[in-house]
């Protein structure tokens, strides 16, 4: 009987042992990566694990033809965070999912696409691509602060989130023309058609600009000489706007620092609504060097009308 006793006693501490190692083996588990339009699997998507599950060390996986890839568990009652991310798709995230999700599902997880839009540079006179001509896109999560060239057509792209809903900033400039600004842009407008941006041959001084109506914003460039600051010049500037009213900016410095936002501002003016179309300002501006850049932005980003500003610029003189 005693003998028995011991038997069953070396029977139930067996079981036990094997209980624990059962509960510790391993368990496999899988995640899938898909496309949140198409459904499709997305392969090579990137996967980051950190979970508490203290012998799940924190890993970096890769999905397969099928959009899958598999990790190992041993702790049901601890949890993960997986961070995904693929190459033309927005990165998701799945937060404090329980390891014991696992047993019975595979983890899905949606990535949305990123949308690709097209900027399409032309000789505003003779409708011409224009190779080589520099464009800066700012907006953000995408493409966020950017410079792109456009290629022998002309032509540039670049993406953006679907979630987005306006480009703050597109600007083009391209050396001996004038350059375009064009901010809040819709992406509604460029997920259906390419922005077509032209640009105009380099103007001088004596030049007068008259926008009346006209619904783009523009960067007009004057090259004034080779003048300095310490040659003690100015250039005269005429201007008016007002309607809605825009903006008007002047900043000094070379296409690059422009690119950069490191040119100088030397003027900001905002007009006033109503106006007189007559009434025309005038301001004596110092000449910091060779590149002179003015800038019309509308003042209400929310208006869906054209703009209404102009000016004219006059030849460098003495103080």
């Amino acid at each position: 009987m005693k003998s028995l006793r011991i038997i069953l006693g070396f029977i139930f501490v067996a079981l036990i042992t094997l209980l624990a190692l059962l509960m510790c083996q391993p368990k496999k588990a899988q995640i899938e990566v898909i496309d949140a339009e198409t459904g499709k699997p997305i392969e090579d998507a990137t996967v980051n694990i950190e979970s508490t599950d203290k012998h799940l060390r924190d890993v970096e996986l890769t999905t397969n033809e099928d959009g899958i890839c598999d990790f190992e568990y041993r702790d049901e009652k601890a949890s993960l965070d997986a961070s995904v991310s693929a190459n033309g798709y927005e990165p998701a995230k799945a937060e404090d999912v329980e390891l014991s999700y696992f047993k019975n599902d595979v983890l899905v997880i949606s990535l949305h696409p990123l949308r690709t839009a097209k900027i399409h540079v032309i000789d505003k006179e003779t409708l011409q691509p224009i190779e080589e001509a520099a464009v800066k896109v700012v907006a953000f999560p995408y493409p966020g602060d950017i410079r792109l060239n456009t290629n022998s057509d002309g032509i540039c792209n670049f993406q953006y989130a679907s979630s987005q809903t306006a480009i703050d900033t597109i600007l083009a400039v391209k050396a001996g023309y004038s350059g375009a600004i064009y901010t809040n842009v819709a992406t509604s407008y460029l997920a259906d058609s390419t922005l077509i941006i032209p640009l105009e041959k380099l103007k001088g001084c004596d030049s007068e600009i008259n926008n009346s109506g006209l619904p783009s914003h523009a960067v007009q460039t004057f090259y004034l000489g080779d003048y300095s600051e310490d040659d003690d010049m100015v250039f005269l500037f005429k201007y008016w706007t007002c309607s809605f009213p825009d903006h008007i900016q002047i900043y000094s410095g070379s296409y690059q620092s422009f690119l950069e936002n490191r040119a100088e501002r030397i003027f900001d003016f905002i007009g006033t609504t109503p106006c007189n179309y007559d009434d025309e300002h005038m301001k004596m501006l110092p000449i910091k060097g060779p590149n002179i850049f003015v800038i019309v932005d509308n003042a209400n980003d929310d208006s869906p009308n054209s703009t209404a500003w102009g000016f004219y610029i006059g030849c460098p003189q003495h103080r």
